[in-house]
């Protein structure tokens, strides 16, 4: 998605996830809630960025693994995740890690 050296050269340091996911929880059987099993990586952190891909996405449930409702993007098909990732870079690199 981006020039990881320009990235990291901007950033003075910071760990970040991306979450690529069709917005939607898998809710047969057993599972987790999704704030819940964000929450661990969110304590140590990592500034987690969500992603949902295509026409059935969730964005409460994108809201709920991302660590703010602004790190949040929707694609409606995995082509054209190209098309966000611009905003997505330029958020990470100029220093909305926080």
């Amino acid at each position: 998605f981006w020039e990881a050296d320009e990235c990291l050269a901007l950033s003075n340091s910071f760990v970040a996830a991306v979450v690529i996911t069709d917005g939607r929880q898998t809710k047969t059987g057993p599972y987790t809630r999704l704030s819940v099993a964000s929450q661990g990586i969110k304590n140590k952190g990592v500034i987690v960025y969500a992603v949902g891909v295509g026409s059935g996405v969730y964005k409460a449930e994108l809201e709920e693994i991302a660590s703010t409702p602004e790190k949040v993007f929707i694609s409606s098909t995995f082509e054209d995740l190209q098309k966000i990732s611009s905003e997505l870079t330029s958020r990470m690199c100029e220093g909305e890690w926080h």
